[in-house]
């Protein structure tokens, strides 16, 4: 049941990213300008860096 879950939680990110990638990123684009992909983008990294480094110190 453990390697389900796991496959699941790898799996959703890369379906769901090339969707709506794409369609977040033109729609900012649209509505705002392209430094705010960037601006989104940022925290976003951050964020991701730090549960990273918090998984690999546990």
């Amino acid at each position: 049941m453990a390697l389900t879950s796991a496959q699941a939680v790898v799996s959703l990110p890369v379906v769901v990213g090339p969707i709506f990638g794409p369609v977040l990123g033109g729609l900012l684009i649209q509505h705002l300008s392209w430094p705010w992909i960037f601006y989104v983008n940022v925290p976003v990294c951050a964020i991701a860096m730090a549960l990273a480094r918090h998984r690999d110190s546990t």
